[in-house]
């Protein structure tokens, strides 16, 4: 893809991210959750410890 491309989906996705939402993200109507996080990614990556999320945005 052309750099002006990647320009343009930046730019989109910065727009998106900086939108407020009441809507709370729900994969299988499970609420996304610092515990959920730490739950499912533990597992499959035991490496990484003390994954901190601290800011939450739309993401699409």
């Amino acid at each position: 893809m052309p750099e002006s491309w990647w320009a343009g989906l930046n730019l989109s996705l910065d727009a998106l991210a900086a939108q407020t939402t009441p809507h709370i993200a729900t994969p299988d109507t499970e609420s996304i959750t610092q515990e959920l996080v730490d739950t499912t990614i533990g597992p499959v990556f035991p490496d990484v410890s003390h994954l901190l999320i601290d800011e939450w945005t739309s993401a699409h």
